[in-house]
């Protein structure tokens, strides 16, 4: 879940305060940014075109990340990029 949407971004994107994403690896090649957040509106925005100061929360895992832990073990992080 992503708060604080810049006006701009959701301008742009045609997006809310807040939504919901999932995080997307663009690629495997080495030296180059990979990492992205893709909204539900089809949207994916590279995490170094992110502005500072969204909060993320972190709502699931990947299953290979947690094999061992079951979903109720697992609390929502806040963290601020």
């Amino acid at each position: 879940m992503v708060r604080n949407i810049p006006d701009a971004l959701r301008s742009k994107h045609k997006l809310q305060a807040e939504e919901e994403v999932r995080f997307e690896q663009l690629t495997a090649a080495p030296n180059t940014y990979r990492d992205a957040i893709a909204f539900r509106n089809g949207t994916t925005v590279r995490l170094q075109d992110l502005s500072e100061g969204l909060l993320i929360t972190v709502l699931a895992l990947s299953p290979s990340a947690h094999e061992n832990q079951t979903a109720s073990s697992i609390a929502p992080t806040p963290s601020i990029v």
